[in-house]
């Protein structure tokens, strides 16, 4: 019994995991008399995990009488139902771990939410709280038990061009990608003073690669001579260095700038005459010489080691240009026009020479 709103009555939560955009109804009832079926405005909007059955005698109804009227007594009664819900929670955590467990693995993503807006629900439940990471699914606890640093990747698409990398480098990375797992890691510096939280991008990794001898380099020269010329429209530069996984030919990076300069390309080629004019100014503000991009080579992947010894340079510029192209799609980049063209071109010019080359062998 609630003296907010003067409120009885029972929640109870869903069996199935619940569409976020879906509409939270409950059934209500005024002084015992049932007012709506669908009544929506009752209970806090990160509660969609359960199902309330209400009778109140001291909230107004609409016109309509089809729920309640928006004023500061359902305001204060909506809160107090809030609370209800975090102690029972609450007391999941403390008595019954192995329903807590349960629970989350169906209504993570209102834990979440309730977390992000409770600084003291955080607290108590994020170690429980199920994330993304290169090492697989896991929980928050188990991460901070096993990493001081808690490395993130801020949107998926960053993350899944990271994560094979990172997992054969050892290092754990969080997709911070989806809904509200970057709030949360935000707040994380707060509760744990000894734990760091570092967004970390593909560039930075590229960094930590293993550098070739100065005798590798001068081998790779025509490679990387042929490869900067390559890429030099498409606004990436080349390196090559080793690391694993070795099956991975390349890896394709990019800055926030890159980003969107990658961003800006694609929405120029959808946009109508006006808007790629507007498009096109925001692109030349960009004077910069230096590459938003950078296409590592992988010089322990067999495929790049023979290129390195290539000196055929139209077979090794059409070697550079399929490379590219499979890094972006790895990397779960969209392709633009030119890179589209690109794989179209490249891909028959490769069918080209292995026809010729079986025709000369007969």
């Amino acid at each position: 019994m609630l003296e907010r709103g003067d409120l009885d009555g029972v929640a109870y939560v869903l069996p199935h995991e619940v569409n976020l955009t879906a509409r939270r109804t409950h059934r209500v009832y005024l002084k015992n008399m049932l007012l709506s079926e669908d009544a929506e405005n009752l209970l806090p909007e990160w509660a969609f995990f359960v199902k309330a059955i209400v009778n109140a005698n001291d909230l107004r109804p609409t016109a309509s009488r089809e729920t309640f009227y928006e004023d500061n007594k359902l305001s204060a009664a909506r809160d107090s139902l809030g609370q209800c819900l975090r102690a029972y929670l609450i007391t999941l955590a403390e008595k019954r771990p192995e329903k807590l467990e349960q629970f989350i693995g169906l209504h993570y993503r209102a834990l979440k939410a309730l977390a992000v807006e409770d600084d003291e629900f955080f607290r108590l439940f994020i170690d429980y709280l199920p994330f993304e990471t290169t090492h697989g699914q896991m929980s928050f606890g188990d991460y901070r038990r096993d990493n001081e640093t808690i490395l993130f990747a801020p949107s998926v698409d960053q993350f899944r061009q990271i994560a094979r990398v990172a997992s054969a480098q050892g290092q754990c990375v969080i997709n911070a990608g989806y809904t509200y797992d970057q709030e949360l890691l935000a707040k994380v510096p707060e509760a744990f003073d000894e734990v760091r939280v570092q967004e970390i991008e593909a560039a930075e990794i590229v960094e930590a690669f293993e550098e070739l001898t100065l005798k590798e380099q001068e081998s790779a020269h025509l490679l990387l001579t042929v490869a900067e010329t390559v890429l030099k429209p498409f606004k990436c530069a080349p390196e090559l260095k080793k690391f694993k996984p070795k099956e991975l030919p390349a890896l394709f990076s990019t800055s926030k700038d890159g980003r969107f300069f990658r961003s800006l390309e694609q929405s120029k080629e959808v946009a109508d005459p006006l808007w790629g004019g507007v498009l096109d100014q925001l692109g030349k503000r960009d004077k910069r010489p230096t590459a938003h991009s950078q296409l590592c080579f992988n010089f322990e992947n067999p495929l790049v080691h023979r290129l390195t010894s290539l000196k055929n340079k139209p077979l090794l510029r059409r070697s550079v240009e399929m490379l590219y192209v499979q890094s972006l799609l790895l990397g779960h980049q969209p392709l633009n026009a030119k890179e589209m063209s690109l794989l179209n071109e490249g891909l028959l010019a490769l069918i080209e020479i292995g026809v010729t080359a079986g025709e000369s062998s007969e």
